[in-house]
């Protein structure tokens, strides 16, 4: 069986749970066609690109009757989608970010989830791309083939340098980040990603 070719260390608790929860607080909602930012922070300067987006599109492709799913590819160049700068900058209201991906692989795939506070920014000058890792939160999640409710434990924000608290009323950026296997694209659907307590 394969392995997707993945991103990142654990740093906080992902979980994937059995139960869908109820929620109205939206982080990014598919269905009120809402769709990632087009590019996202490549630099200490605060530079912005689309150098590393992958191909990000709305879709009723595996949905439930009525709903959208963002539909991700992502490939051995094109492996991040994100929001620079999102609408609902404060989380510390909330507990968990909740979330469904369908996987239509049949193996796992493994992808980071970052996320930037608004006063570390990118990471100290001269970090480069992909070297701000201390500078940010990182998490990750293993999706199984087919259907998959995860979360992402808020309350376990910590810088991944010093493990400082991460200040979640003030998000500059958060940001999905994995690559297609060795000889093949992944894909992945995403669901609505919903707050809860």
């Amino acid at each position: 069986m394969k392995a997707g070719i993945l991103f990142s260390a654990v740093v906080c608790s992902v979980v994937c749970f059995s139960s869908q929860a109820k929620g109205t607080d939206y982080l990014i909602n598919f269905n009120a066609g809402e769709l990632p930012s087009p590019k996202l922070l490549e630099d200490a300067d605060m530079t912005t690109s689309d150098k590393y987006i992958c191909k990000t599109e709305l879709t009723t492709e595996n949905a439930p009757k009525g709903k959208k799913l963002l539909k991700t590819t992502l490939t051995k160049n094109k492996s991040k989608w994100g929001v620079l700068r999102p609408k609902k900058a404060d989380w510390s209201a909330f507990d968990y970010l909740k979330f469904k991906v369908y996987n239509p692989q049949e193996y796992m795939v493994k992808v980071g989830f970052a996320v930037r506070e608004q006063g570390r920014g990118y990471g100290p000058e001269g970090s480069g791309p992909d070297q701000d890792y201390t500078s940010r939160w990182d998490s990750s999640v293993t999706i199984k083939p087919g259907w998959n409710d995860c979360e992402i434990d808020l309350t376990m924000a910590a810088t991944n340098g010093a493990k400082e608290t991460f200040d979640t009323k003030k998000i500059l950026e958060w940001y999905f980040a994995g690559t297609g296997s060795n000889d093949e694209d992944n894909y992945l659907f995403f669901g609505d990603f919903e707050f809860s307590k």
